[in-house]
């Protein structure tokens, strides 16, 4: 082990913590400021949700995603910045380094081989890594649709060019390789070498979410607690980190989302709470159905299963529950646009 590969071993925190500063000013502007701590919580997953449906729209577009990979990043920092700055949401530092001192004993438990190998450590080094990272340099030199440059194929080069099949006519989802590009392109380094300095990322922002999900108040903070520190000790979490799933890794940073905002008994009572909350919900979505479409169906029965349960029990349900699914519904229209055809082909 050496010293000199500290910075990447601290690197997952960095994008942690650029998509809580993202996530947090979207919450600020979009939910209520009631449950501070549970926003800042789930607040990764939200700026995780940003940079996909961005990264995904101007690539769809057909922008290549090194053609505006720094940009985005520095746009993205200084709109959240003068959001906080507008909204001015407190930020609980006291409550919140418990929590943080679990992301710390992750990246110590997980990341150690960082420390002994660098950004030369790739993990089982699997296929489905290889693949995403070849679909990723796909996606930094073209838009989503090409051009396909069949000569190069022809002549046995840039076999990123062979993924074209896969997301064009093969309809299949993309969101993971868009998000190691979009890494790849801010940070200057190959979809190769940031592959794993994202995973770990992620692993750290699901150990987040699950904190999020089951926080309900400030003297309930055990729960949430333990909770995180179960999966952080996990040894099957780490060895989904070592076999790089990283789309089952961010799909379920989503679903834990998804599932926190949307399964609840009543809804926000706030200014314009139902637009502002189901735009929210939306993007969410959207981002989920991006990332990882197969584990969709699933919050699907979950939300069913969750308000059925709450109308046998109590004979009662928040009839605003139904307007909010019809928002969502038209947001996630809005935002996946012609992706809806590849979202429905590979779930059913």
């Amino acid at each position: 082990m050496t010293l000199s590969y500290l910075p990447v071993f601290l690197s997952p925190l960095l994008l942690v913590a650029y998509c809580l500063f993202v996530g947090y000013a979207c919450l600020a502007l979009l939910n209520t400021q009631r449950t501070t701590l549970k926003n800042i919580l789930l607040a990764p997953a939200a700026g995780l949700s940003v940079i996909i449906v961005t990264v995904f729209t101007l690539s769809w577009f057909g922008l290549p995603v090194k053609s505006f990979g720094f940009t985005l990043f520095v746009s993205l920092f200084c709109i959240s910045a003068v959001a906080l700055f507008y909204k001015k949401p407190l930020f609980p530092y006291k409550r919140y380094f418990l929590f943080f001192s679990l992301l710390l004993l992750a990246l110590c438990i997980t990341g150690r081989p960082f420390l002994q190998f660098g950004l030369g450590w790739y993990g089982y080094l699997n296929d489905d890594m290889l693949n995403y990272c070849l679909g990723a340099n796909y996606f930094l030199e073209h838009g989503y649709f090409g051009p396909l440059n069949t000569n190069l194929i022809v002549q046995g080069k840039h076999y990123e060019n062979f993924y074209w099949f896969e997301f064009v006519p093969g309809a299949f989802r993309s969101g993971s390789e868009l998000l190691v590009a979009w890494i790849s392109a801010v940070s200057g380094l190959k979809p190769l070498q940031v592959f794993m300095p994202t995973m770990l990322g992620l692993h750290l922002m699901i150990i987040q979410s699950i904190a999020g999900l089951t926080y309900t108040t400030r003297k309930n903070w055990r729960v949430p607690f333990l909770s995180s520190l179960l999966y952080t000790t996990a040894a099957m979490a780490s060895l989904g980190i070592y076999y790089q799933l990283i789309a089952q890794a961010d799909g379920l940073i989503l679903f834990i989302a998804c599932v926190a905002f949307l399964l609840r008994a009543s809804l926000p009572h706030y200014k314009h709470g139902k637009w502002r909350y189901g735009i929210l919900c939306a993007l969410l979505a959207s981002a989920f159905a991006i990332l990882y479409p197969e584990l969709f169906s699933l919050f699907i029965l979950s939300l069913f299963t969750y308000y059925g349960v709450l109308f046998l029990r109590f004979r009662t349900v928040d009839l605003k529950i139904f307007s909010l699914i019809a928002i969502i519904t038209i947001g996630c229209a809005l935002f996946l646009h012609g992706y809806l055809f590849n979202f429905f082909s590979i779930i059913f």
